[in-house]
């Protein structure tokens, strides 16, 4: 099941980066592939995303959950397949940037950590702390497995191609983010 982390440094505060995650609507059509979407209620969504996977293309709507909302540190979500045999879940993670630090090293999938019953850990109020107070890494990670009977041979194809989809992702999230508080400056 491909699994993808990129992590981007956004010159903006956690609050103002937060103010922009915390919102679904403000981000969710910077995904690649991204057809629409349409709330159900404050903690249900269903996607619509155009897939292009080697020979295959179709759009595939996903029944998406927020599992958590926490306040100036994460969001993080499932993801159900509607119309394909698919799932997967995702999370956007704000954390301090420390100066001459170095993105820490994966210790493992979001999957793994939650099959272990290990949340993602908060930074630190220390961390925060010792952190440049007006940036901040905005972590992204996502998950996807497609099930059925070409579901191994869907994921093979996909996995290579789910590191370009959260690069974009998440630069497009930082540029828009960046975009947004020079103009309130």
């Amino acid at each position: 099941m491909p699994e993808v982390e990129h992590v981007e440094v956004v010159n903006a505060p956690r609050a103002f980066v937060w103010d922009f995650v915390k919102d679904m609507n403000n981000w969710v059509h910077y995904l690649k592939g991204y057809q629409k979407h349409e709330v159900k209620n404050e903690k249900d969504s269903v996607w619509w995303i155009k897939g292009d996977v080697g020979i295959m293309a179709r759009t595939v709507s996903f029944g998406v959950h927020i599992e958590e909302w926490i306040e100036g540190d994460r969001a993080t979500f499932s993801m159900k397949g509607i119309s394909e045999v698919m799932d997967g879940d995702g999370a956007l993670i704000l954390s301090p940037n420390t100066p001459g630090e170095t993105a820490p090293a994966k210790k493992g999938g979001l999957l793994k950590r939650k099959k272990k019953g290990g949340a993602i850990e908060a930074a630190s109020a220390e961390a925060w702390a010792a952190a440049d107070p007006d940036s901040t890494k905005l972590t992204f990670r996502l998950r996807i497995n497609a099930g059925g009977l070409i579901g191994p041979m869907v994921n093979a194809v996909m996995g290579p191609v789910l590191k370009p989809i959260a690069e974009d992702f998440a630069a497009k999230l930082k540029a828009r983010i960046e975009e947004l508080y020079a103009q309130k400056k």
